[in-house]
């Protein structure tokens, strides 16, 4: 019986634990539907809708890569997303996207194009990083 009474503030210690961890991997998740040619395809703007659910504003860092097959090779170009700041608060929030072509890289076109973007979300109240990946073809349009 007394092991019994010292086991329950053991196990309410450890799901206090557990759901302090829950807190800290708030999901992030990522949506962007198309891209936009700019400057005849030298660059490309977009979208990037952002959620994540922390309850806090916080800080993000973000990476990614636009790739299209233009003739016999393909042409890319880093993404830079503008901004640092997102409100976690499971609304979705916007954030505008540019990627530059590398040179020598041809011009974006029109059509299809495969996206790489990854998005780190981390507070100064929950300790942890939080992440999204999204990687799937997108259309450019005019």
């Amino acid at each position: 019986m007394n092991k019994q009474l010292r086991l329950i503030p053991a196990v309410a210690f450890g799901m206090a634990i557990l759901g302090i961890s829950t807190l800290a991997n708030a999901e992030v998740s990522l949506n962007v539907p198309e891209a936009t040619l700019v400057a005849k395809g030298a660059a490309v703007d977009m979208s990037v809708q952002v959620t994540c659910n922390s309850g806090y504003d916080s800080q993000f860092f973000s990476s990614g890569t636009l790739t299209q097959r233009t003739g016999n090779s393909t042409t890319n170009a880093p993404l830079t997303l503008i901004g640092n700041t997102v409100t976690c608060n499971g609304s979705p929030q916007n954030f505008d996207v540019i990627g530059v072509v590398v040179s020598p890289g041809k011009p974006f076109k029109k059509g299809v194009a495969f996206l790489s973007f990854s998005v780190s979300v981390f507070n100064d109240f929950i300790p942890g990083v939080d992440s999204g990946v999204l990687q799937q073809e997108i259309q450019i349009t005019k």
